[in-house]
């Protein structure tokens, strides 16, 4: 995009470089080949705003950490059903894929 040279706008751009003693016609095609930039960043900031205005981050936070939490929960459960009904532990496979689950949730969360 060209220089505004002070205008907040690209049309008021456009009107100070038309008005000027010597008009850069130049500068005029650059600052009117710009409108289309200027539209499409507008219409990128107000989806922006409407995004960040339904709390996505929020939803999104809240179901992680619900995640997280009955992840942990089962993985803590699964072991002590286990000792509970058979007296010992049994370490292989799944014992070890349910404490790396739960590794990588704390890592993911931290």
């Amino acid at each position: 995009m060209p220089g505004l040279g002070g205008a907040k706008t690209i049309a008021e751009a456009i009107t100070n470089a038309e008005s000027a003693e010597d008009v850069d016609s130049a500068l005029v095609a650059k600052l009117k080949g710009a409108i289309p930039v200027e539209k499409e960043v507008a219409a990128l900031m107000a989806e922006r705003k409407e995004l960040s205005s339904q709390g996505n981050r929020d939803k999104h936070f809240n179901q992680g950490a619900l995640l997280a939490f009955i992840g942990t929960a089962f993985a803590i459960e699964g072991p002590l059903n286990t000792y509970a009904r058979a007296g010992k532990l049994f370490p292989g496979p799944h014992l070890y894929a349910g404490a790396g689950l739960v590794v990588l949730w704390a890592a993911a969360a931290a």
